[in-house]
């Protein structure tokens, strides 16, 4: 398949703003003959193995595997009759973009390119408890309220997924830099984090547990879930507090304090600063997609 040269449209990456045309879960064979898309799209797969062709050549995919496909980019699926189980979204960095485009298959060849020269990963490995894999688990749950609080939500969980990925740009590893035993440090690591939600742990004791001296661990860490150590530890914080959002006799005093944060108004302020809602606002929010199903 032979395309037009594409033009390119910069984007700062603080105007973006995620408009997804459609999020789905599939079971079964994939196999797709060469294609375009005329948006974005990631797909994450969570079982069976299969092969991405692309113009530079094949890229085997597993279950963890996530991939990011650009608009106009010819590619293929084949997995043969293996069964597959995929996560997959569609969308716009922002409405409009490209501008005045009406029906996404009457679109001219385009790129986004963001500020900065930062640049999505075509491939990302995700860990066990990634952040970026979470945050596409949680889109997905949204996508199954339905209604307006449904898409706030989704495109909250697909900019935490952009910004995870982002701070990959140039230092993705390969599968050929994945090291099994520097794996199972960081894993030692990321688990002792979901042990102690209550009481966050050091990024120094997090280098204890893994291993490896405080500076290492924290390259190593970063490399491989796109996280400081602090930083990942605050975004799990979060994501323990969504989950004790959805029981309505604890209070926001009481969330805050089974997330490690001995001030509310602390918690209320990192939680705005994550998800861009506060507790209270989050809380609403998801009992009003649950009421609504």
């Amino acid at each position: 398949m032979r395309l037009n040269a594409k033009r390119a449209l910069v984007l700062p990456i603080e105007q973006i703003d995620p408009a997804i045309r459609i999020a789905h879960r599939q079971l079964g064979p994939l196999n797709i003959a060469e294609r375009i898309i005329f948006d974005h799209e990631f797909v994450l797969f969570v079982a069976g193995h299969g092969t991405l062709g692309t113009p530079d050549g094949p890229i085997a995919f597993k279950p963890g595997t996530l991939i990011f496909i650009r608009p106009f980019w010819p590619h293929t699926f084949s997995s043969g009759r293996t069964r597959i189980e995929h996560l997959a979204v569609h969308f716009d960095f922002r409405p409009n973009l490209p501008p005045q485009s009406k029906e996404p298959v009457k679109r001219s060849p385009y790129e986004v390119q963001l500020s900065g020269g930062l640049q999505i990963p075509t491939i990302h490995h995700c860990l066990p408890n990634d952040a970026v894999a979470a945050a596409f688990t949680a889109l997905m749950s949204a996508a199954r309220h339905g209604g307006p609080i449904g898409t706030i939500l989704q495109r909250a969980e697909l900019i935490r997924m952009i910004a995870g990925l982002l701070t990959l740009s140039r230092v993705t590893p390969t599968e050929e830099t994945v090291d099994r035993r520097t794996a199972a440090r960081i894993d030692r690591a990321i688990r002792h984090i979901a042990a102690n939600i209550a009481e966050p742990p050091t990024a120094e004791e997090l280098a204890l547990v893994a291993g490896l001296s405080p500076s290492h661990f924290t390259r190593l860490f970063r490399e491989y879930t796109g996280y400081t150590p602090v930083h990942y530890l605050r975004q799990e914080r979060i994501k323990a507090a969504r989950v004790l959002l959805a029981d309505v006799d604890l209070s926001i005093k009481e969330i805050a304090s089974k997330c490690g944060f001995d001030d509310p108004y602390h918690f209320s302020k990192v939680f705005h600063q994550i998800d861009g809602l506060s507790p209270s606002e989050y809380r609403d929010a998801a009992l009003a997609g649950r009421n609504s199903r």
